[in-house]
C-alpha cells in the first residue's frame, strides 16, 4: 500500500494487517483515476484486504486524540510537512 507524500510514492504497512494479500482490487479507480478526489470514502476504494490477525493488529488501532497524535508523530518522524505555511 502507499499514497503520494511531497510528489513521492511512500509505501506503508495497511492498517490491520493485510499480510495476506488483497481479496479486491477496485477496478474502476484503475480506469477512472479521478473517483479518489471525487469519492474517496465511496466509490474511491482500492483495495480490500484480510488481515492476518485482526485480533493483534485491532488491539494496536487508536482512535480520537490518541490517534491523533500518532499520527502526528508519524508525520514527524517521517519529515512529512502537511499544509506548510510559508511565513
Amino acid at each position: 500500500m502507499g499514497g503520494v507524500v511531497g510528489g513521492r510514492l511512500a509505501a506503508r504497512r495497511p492498517p490491520g494487517g493485510g499480510r495476506a494479500g488483497p481479496v479486491a482490487v477496485n477496478d474502476d479507480v484503475r480506469r477512472n483515476p479521478a473517483l479518489l478526489n471525487e469519492d474517496p470514502y465511496g466509490k474511491g476504494w482500492l483495495v480490500r484486504l484480510r488481515p492476518s490477525n485482526w485480533e493483534a493488529d485491532a488491539a494496536l488501532l487508536v482512535t480520537g486524540p490518541a490517534g491523533l497524535e500518532a499520527y502526528r508523530a508519524l508525520l514527524e518522524r517521517e519529515g512529512i510537512r502537511c499544509g506548510a505555511r510559508s511565513v
